[in-house]
């Protein structure tokens, strides 16, 4: 059974060296290209002001000045709008979040901007509770909870109670979404949030945003897929790097 799991791997190892690319940013050194950056209010703050990079990771604060802004981080490189199967990991901290009105981070992809839509995992780090969401054409903007005229499909969440851990200030904690064409998988903290396939998803782009006075830190964030290209500084796990691990991790598989 192990020669034949070798022998399958070696097959295929051509093609997904081929046709797999990672795109990564740890931000060390120290410049968002690629990142495209909006606000709300927008000037006369700029937006250096509410995302910036420091000790190589990226700090999103939203209070500015005594008032509260919606900040959006969307990759741009060309081609991303066109994404339509790629796997997102990333880490995220949370300095402080406002006691009233609860507010989530949002982790976003397949984001198409062109018709509003996409996938979101949404953290709510004061009341513990993660949800994901499928926003339909033109309603990506209207984040839950609202008045209930969204046009947004919830799909499921975690509670406190099912959380591996308390989501807890200045903790990293690892994310992971799997979105292989009409197929989702969303990960926090190690633990599955829900899975699900969607039949309607677009392609799209990866994005995070956060408003209502959330400090929030981004780190490590790498997407793979077949149409992404190999993008990133030091730390770049490349398709060939995996097939590496790959390999190692069966050659020390028991023998039978």
């Amino acid at each position: 059974m192990r020669r034949l799991l070798i022998a399958a791997l070696l097959a295929i190892s051509p093609v997904m060296v081929a046709y797999s690319g990672t795109f990564v940013d740890d931000f060390s050194d120290g410049n968002l290209d690629g990142w495209h950056i909006e606000s709300s209010p927008g000037p006369p703050f700029p937006h250096a002001d509410l995302v910036k990079i420091r000790d190589g990771y990226l700090v999103i604060d939203t209070m500015l000045e005594d008032q509260t802004h919606l900040v959006w981080l969307k990759l741009s490189i060309d081609g991303a709008e066109k994404w339509d199967s790629y796997t997102l990991t990333c880490r995220v901290r949370f300095r402080e979040v406002p006691q009233k009105p609860p507010v989530p981070f949002n982790i976003r992809v397949r984001r198409d901007s062109n018709v509003d839509a996409g996938q979101a995992m949404c953290v709510w780090m004061r009341i513990q509770r993660i949800m994901v969401y499928t926003f339909l054409p033109n309603d990506i903007n209207d984040l839950p909870p609202n008045n209930g005229k969204r046009e947004a499909i919830q799909r499921a969440g975690v509670e406190f109670e099912d959380l591996r851990r308390p989501i807890e200030k200045k903790r990293w904690y690892p994310v992971k979404i799997v979105a292989k064409k009409n197929d989702f998988e969303f990960y926090f903290d190690d633990g599955l949030v829900v899975e699900y396939e969607d039949k309607d998803a677009v392609p799209g782009t990866v994005a995070f945003d956060a408003n209502g006075g959330i400090h929030v830190h981004l780190d490590d964030v790498a997407i793979t897929g077949p149409r992404i290209p190999n993008i990133g500084g030091p730390h770049r796990v490349s398709p060939e790097a995996r097939l590496a691990t790959t390999w190692g991790e069966m050659k020390d598989l028991p023998r039978r």
